[in-house]
């Protein structure tokens, strides 16, 4: 149980715990600011790396030759110790937005219970990065001495990253990312990619009136790989629900006349330019790559919507408040919209760890082999029912649901939920690529 939290706050996240199929971890409470050294650990016992480690690089494997055994017969690899598991945390501080606080949150709920496998989780970080070059430097770093990591990046660093998993056999664990980033030794992309959310947040477009068959919705993209996979999810939904998309890549060219609904497939400079241009009748959708709760204007808030891997911060889904009195309750504030996913990504490797501990194999390949028949999450969980086998066996995506918020500066993160996780009707019909 949660020591010493208010009684209501420890029952809360110990449901939220069963929910997410097992919440254990530890280390310093969300907001703590990790040490400014190049390299850090968090959680009892934390030291710096020994001097002259390893590095990985995409020619010089990460993995090793020899699996020691602890006396009861568990086979351990890098990152495990007698007392400890270390997981690295690569992030980039442009996306972060809550997710750290989230994974930080994770941690903290398991080290007060009952640990994994007899361990302590302990996270090992890098200074902020951002760009490829940067984040391969930190990924060298850090991996050598973590069982495995969490990471947060733009799609080009992620694609980058995703060729040195497979070669390292290191395993990862995201919420975001593309479809064309799954493959059975990527990162484990566990929320919903960028299709998927453009495919159900169309939908919701549809079941609440603001689209009709036979009518048109605007889409305005930057050309990006995102947009492109996004706007591959759009044309599929629409195909099979007789709406047509009017495409632009030019806002100032554009042409908005006749439309209720643009989807805005870039960045937040994008989203103002389509929120200015536009009168009050027509909505605007983006996902959180296009929002920028600081850049709202409180006039657009009820026509600005979100597509989201969680349902927003204020959800009165059970799981969502559990997570949420419990980081209230433990000092954090200003929560960030990623928090909830931060918290579902350490979730996920809470049920690999205990997975393979169950197995005695606490390497890199036994987190595989954890993952290969790992049941789904349960479907209240914050992520939905997240199911590994098909992405590491098939590279299929591992969830199908996602959340559409609505801008909303008085709410924490700045949006409001507008939905709990839903998938759009037929969307287990959907193939990647196809």
């Amino acid at each position: 149980m949660i020591r010493r939290l208010r009684r209501s706050a420890a029952i809360g996240l110990v449901a939220c715990a069963a929910l997410l199929g097992g919440c254990t971890s530890g280390g310093p409470d969300p907001g703590t600011a990790a040490p400014s050294s190049a390299v850090t650990t968090s959680g009892a016992g934390a030291s710096s790396p020994p001097a002259g480690s390893a590095a990985a690089s995409s020619t010089t494997p990460t993995t090793t030759s020899l699996v020691p055994l602890t006396p009861d017969g568990l086979q351990t690899g890098p990152g495990v110790e007698g007392d400890r598991i270390t997981l690295g945390l690569l992030v980039d501080p442009t996306l972060d937005r809550g997710f750290s606080a989230g994974v930080r949150l994770w941690q903290s709920t398991i080290n007060r219970t009952t640990g994994v496998c007899g361990r302590r989780i302990e996270l090992r970080t890098a200074e902020s990065s951002t760009g490829v070059d940067a984040t391969v430097t930190d990924y060298r770093e850090i991996a050598p001495e973590a069982l495995g990591l969490l990471t947060l990046s733009d799609s080009a660093v992620q694609t980058e990253l995703a060729g040195r998993f497979a070669l390292d056999q290191i395993p990862a664990v995201t919420p975001i990312g593309r479809s064309a980033d799954l493959s059975p030794w990527g990162p484990m992309i566990v929320g919903a990619t960028e299709d998927i959310l453009a495919i159900n947040a169309e939908s919701y477009l549809l079941q609440a009136g603001i689209v009709q068959p036979g009518s048109e919705l605007g889409v305005l993209t930057d050309g990006s790989a995102d947009a492109i996979e996004e706007q591959a999810g759009l044309q599929w939904f629409a195909d099979r629900n007789d709406i047509r998309l009017r495409t632009f890549s030019d806002p100032a060219a554009a042409q908005w006349t006749g439309l209720t609904a643009v989807a805005v497939l870039g960045g937040p400079t994008l989203t103002r330019e389509v929120l200015t241009a536009t009168g009050p009748e027509v909505t605007v959708l983006t996902t959180l790559d296009g929002f920028d709760a600081a850049a709202i204007d409180p006039a657009w808030s009820e026509r600005l919507l979100v597509s989201t891997p969680t349902t927003a911060l204020d959800s009165d889904n059970p799981a969502a408040k559990a997570v949420i009195t419990a980081y209230t309750e433990s000092g954090g504030t200003d929560p960030g919209p990623l928090l909830f996913a931060g918290y579902a990504s350490g979730a996920t490797w809470g049920r690999l760890l205990q997975r393979a501990c169950s197995q005695a194999d606490l390497t890199r390949s036994g987190i595989r082999a954890a993952a290969t028949d790992l049941p789904p999450a349960p479907a209240d969980s914050l992520l939905g029912a997240t199911d590994l086998r098909s992405l590491v066996t098939a590279g299929l995506p591992a969830t199908r649901v996602s959340a559409v918020s609505k801008a909303d500066p008085q709410a924490p993160g700045g949006l409001s939920a507008l939905t709990w996780l839903q998938a759009a009707p037929g969307i287990s019909d959907y193939v990647p690529g196809g």
